[in-house]
């Protein structure tokens, strides 16, 4: 199979793999099999998908991209609800209880694993963006009394759109906030920072299965295509 290699949840990861053109799924599938170049593998092709899985692989989450033309977005003065700050200003460790708190154990998106490690290996590289993938200045999060109670990560990503340009990276709100239109600020926020800076298109990966898939097509936002990433059998 032809993929990009990447490191996911400290997994190997064919990124992106598609079956070589000279062979079926099925063939393509049988060598995957066979030579177990990876731990995970992750693709856009269903066919693919699901003759692994048939053939074993176990499902370990389906990615919707979804993206959103930010032309058609009504750029609207946004006033704070509550105290702002760009996120790359603050400390991961004073993000942290916010953000581990809102992907707790029934979430989709739930990230086992200790404090300490959880801040290096997750949260820690989403605020240290390198000058190629930096972070844009609609990247905020909220306080509440002095406390970080929710937050955006917009990161620039190299390469056009749907996965290149702007992106989603992180988007989380404590549960205790939660009901209170806090996310659909944060993304109006983004949006509406975004156009003023002349970008075209705002994109992101929800997992399925996330309830947050609704707030996004409410903010205009469409599926673009779907990823399944699937772990190979011991």
């Amino acid at each position: 199979m032809d993929f990009e290699l990447c490191i996911r949840e400290n997994q190997t990861c064919a990124d992106l793999a598609q079956p070589k053109p000279d062979l079926t799924i099925s063939e393509a599938t049988t060598k995957v099999m066979q030579e177990r170049l990876t731990q995970l593998v992750s693709t856009s092709n269903s066919g693919f998908a699901n003759e692994l899985i048939a053939q074993g692989c176990a499902t370990k989450r389906i990615a919707i991209a979804m993206t959103c033309d930010l032309s058609q977005i009504k750029s609207t003065p946004i006033k704070n609800m509550q105290e702002a700050r760009f996120i790359g200003e603050v400390d991961p460790e004073d993000l942290f209880d916010s953000w581990n708190t809102a992907y707790g154990p029934t979430h989709p998106d739930h990230i086992p694993g200790n404090r300490a490690d959880l801040i290096r290996e997750h949260l820690q590289p989403l605020l240290d963006r390198t000058e190629l993938d930096k972070n844009h200045r609609s990247s905020i999060a909220i306080f509440d009394s002095g406390i970080p109670i929710a937050g955006i990560i917009i990161s620039l990503r190299e390469g056009t759109s749907p996965f290149g340009g702007p992106w989603i990276s992180e988007i989380w709100v404590d549960p205790k906030h939660q009901g209170q239109g806090i996310a659909k600020y944060l993304i109006t926020h983004a949006q509406t920072k975004l156009k003023a800076d002349n970008y075209s298109n705002l994109g992101l990966a929800v997992t399925k299965g996330n309830q947050a898939q609704e707030l996004y097509e409410y903010a205009g936002f469409i599926i673009v295509e779907k990823f399944w990433t699937l772990e190979l059998p011991i």
